[in-house]
């Protein structure tokens, strides 16, 4: 699983975009990979602000169990 990006950090992304500052730049400056950072300017570019939000809801990882946790939790 890919790790989750904090909305403070998405919102860098696309400040830094929104200032001219070159995607390879971005990358150096946040610590994302290049296809993180070109994933949320798009994001932000179709849905704006709101596609930055975190859709979990209660910002927590989604929890890993194995197969055997998975049958006890029916």
């Amino acid at each position: 699983m890919a790790p989750v990006i904090s909305e403070v950090t998405r919102g860098r992304i696309v400040g830094l975009w929104e200032a001219d500052v070159p995607v390879k730049e971005i990358v150096g400056r946040t610590g994302c990979s290049e296809n993180t950072v070109r994933r949320w300017i798009e994001q932000w570019q179709e849905g704006g602000e709101e596609a930055l939000k975190d859709s979990r809801g209660n910002n927590r990882r989604p929890r890993i169990t194995g197969p055997d946790q998975n049958d006890t939790r029916l």
